[in-house]
């Protein structure tokens, strides 16, 4: 059985004669690397597939005369992002004798969003919990970004995969303005955090280890903030991947990585190009950022990381022992 996983964009659907839709996808040749022969393989077979749109769309309220938004946010220095007072009218001399002000004319401007940044800030834990909305998203982003699927968390749940990804597409509508304004406060982070080097930091070969919050779940309550470690100051750290070593302890961090950028490894089931990655990572791009251009979390590369330098370290012991 063949599997390629990849992103992409749909270009078109041609209705075609019989009912038949062809569906018209541009993925690049990177994202394919190491799988056109699987690919090749489904040619005129069958294959399940789901397409998971990566930008989310929401409408934002703005005042129709002053083109401004109705609403604003804020971001404290944990991260913590709340409403502001809804932009007011000025008291007018209407206003100051008791009369009716003049109705404010609203419109609705559409807005996009990239969805890893939704993602990142759900998995940050400061991502706000509603009522009429009592899912486990933080556990659910998890889990998709590891590999799990709607239908399988659906069918779970005991509802139809269709209302299932509505109630979650519901959800990142809902938060998407203040993932943007905390995205912007992250960015801003960022930027300070690199006028200072970072002389501990250390190589992509070890498995990175963010200092993340214990918790079940990312609707936790407003009483009890919770603050991932880069939200304090703290730098992601890089530290020895313990839980190998007793594997495959005779290869080291550096031979796995001088054989994957001699011999370029790929499997079926890795979805991204780790040797091209781990090229970007010596050339100087931090692994966050290399996490935010694949529009992923970078919990969810590390995760992913780990998986293939296990697949590598076996397929290195095999040679070894066939030799």
């Amino acid at each position: 059985m063949s599997y390629v996983n990849f992103n992409g964009t749909v270009k078109k659907a041609n209705l075609k004669p019989g009912g038949d839709v062809e569906i018209v996808l541009i993925v690049s040749g990177s994202d394919l690397r190491g799988k056109l022969e699987s690919l090749h393989r489904m040619i005129d077979c069958k294959v399940d597939a789901s397409l998971d749109s990566q930008v989310v769309t929401y409408n934002v309220q703005i005042n129709a005369k002053t083109e401004k938004p109705i609403v604003n946010y804020r971001v404290d220095e944990k991260g913590v992002v709340s409403e502001v007072k809804p932009e007011g009218e000025q008291l007018t001399a209407d206003q100051a004798l008791g009369l009716r002000p003049e109705k404010v004319e609203i419109k609705d401007k559409p807005t996009e969003v990239e969805r890893y940044v939704i993602d990142d800030f759900i998995l940050s834990g400061l991502a706000p919990s509603f009522e009429e909305l009592p899912y486990d998203f933080y556990s659910i982003t998890k889990r998709l970004s590891e590999g799990d699927t709607y239908l399988k968390m659906a069918t779970e749940a005991g509802m139809s995969s269709g209302l299932f990804v509505e109630k979650v597409d519901e959800y990142r509508k809902r938060i998407a303005p203040l993932a943007q304004k905390w995205d912007e406060w992250r960015k801003g982070k960022v930027s300070s955090n690199e006028t200072t080097p970072d002389k501990d930091a250390k190589e992509i070969g070890e498995t990175i280890t963010p200092k993340e919050v214990e918790s079940t779940s990312g609707n936790s309550n407003k009483d009890e903030t919770v603050i991932p470690g880069w939200a304090k100051n703290e730098e992601i750290t890089f530290e020895d991947d313990k839980s190998e070593e007793g594997m495959n302890g005779e290869i080291d961090d550096s031979t796995l990585e001088e054989y994957i950028l001699n011999n370029n490894p790929v499997f079926e089931d890795t979805k991204y190009d780790f040797p091209g990655i781990l090229k970007r990572k010596k050339s100087g791009e931090s692994w966050v950022d290399i996490a935010r251009s694949l529009k992923i979390p970078s919990t969810a590369l590390n995760a992913a990381w780990t998986k293939y330098k296990k697949l590598v370290k076996e397929r290195m012991s095999d040679q070894s022992g066939a030799a």
